[in-house]
């Protein structure tokens, strides 16, 4: 598989699901080191962690151009909420 293909150009219901692997059969051990765990994450998803099925689900993930963490925006969504 081409390392360098990517999926966030695409709409989400275009994706060949073939292509993908589904989070049930994922499993990494959590006692690697992080940089390991983030290897075989990669590897197990064929090279694209951004792009799984979760619960028959396609899940693409994607990502803003920022400086603001997960935790920021989860911190600004609670205090709006």
């Amino acid at each position: 598989m081409n390392k360098a293909f990517s999926f966030q150009n695409m709409d989400v219901r275009d994706i060949d699901r073939s292509l993908l692997v589904d989070r049930q059969d994922i499993h990494i051990d959590r006692k690697l080191p992080r940089e390991q765990r983030i290897r075989e994450f990669c590897r197990q998803t064929n090279h694209h962690p951004d792009c799984v099925i979760i619960d028959g689900v396609v899940v693409l993930s994607r990502f803003m151009d920022t400086e603001a963490t997960i935790e920021d925006r989860i911190s600004a969504a609670v205090r709006n909420a």
